[in-house]
């Protein structure tokens, strides 16, 4: 199952036309230095994903590039929590591509393939729902069954239902912040991670960026 969600976001993100991949001529000495520090802390993947488009706007790019380093590895998530609260993010905003970078850092970080088989089954609630489940009642249903420690199932909970309803209950933010040893702290750095990842996928989508370019 695992295999085939990975062959279904791999066919559709490289089936993307790219609308504006960012400036490449006449760049400011601004944009140059930006350029050059992205390029020095992404040596493997540089100007790939959303970077190219903000790169037009350098107000935004260098502070959505400390923003995003400050969420990728300066919090007190493990990797693997990150990685589940970025691919539910990229699930309910389908974002195909965010999803397909993100597949391989979600096995090195120790999730099974059976988790990723479960994306393609979140991310159809997005559609024209009708009676069907909701995102939140998705990911409770296919979701949580997969997760095994109470922790990782209180973080998904609250960014599931942060994302389906942009807010959460008392109850969810009580039951949360016990799972995470009562530091509120850690659900600023969850609710940050939702944040800076919804930014993503949107930039992603709306300029329909591959998982890679030429």
């Amino acid at each position: 199952m695992g295999e085939d969600a990975h062959a279904y976001y791999t066919k559709r993100a490289t089936s993307l036309m790219p609308r504006y991949t960012g400036p490449t001529e006449n760049l400011t000495e601004e944009q140059i230095g930006i350029r050059d520090s992205i390029l020095k802390s992404r040596p493997g993947t540089g100007l790939q994903g959303p970077f190219g488009p903000w790169l037009s706007v350098p107000s935004i790019a260098q502070p959505a590039q400390t923003l995003g380093h400050a969420c990728r590895y300066g919090t007190s998530l493990s990797k693997k929590e990150s990685e589940l609260v970025i691919l539910l993010v990229g699930s309910k905003l389908d974002s195909v591509t965010e999803i397909q970078i993100h597949i391989g850092e979600a096995i090195d970080a120790g999730w099974a393939m059976d988790l990723v088989g479960i994306l393609p089954i979140l991310g159809a609630s997005q559609g024209n729902r009708g009676s069907s489940p909701t995102f939140l009642q998705d990911v409770r249903t296919h979701l949580l069954p997969q997760l095994s420690t109470e922790r990782e199932r209180a973080i998904a909970i609250f960014v599931a239902e942060l994302l389906e309803t942009n807010q959460v209950t008392d109850a969810t933010y009580a039951s949360t912040k016990e799972a995470v040893d009562g530091q509120d702290s850690v659900l600023v750095e969850v609710t940050s991670i939702v944040g800076y990842y919804s930014f993503v996928c949107w930039t992603l989508n709306v300029f329909q960026i591959p998982p890679t370019l030429p």
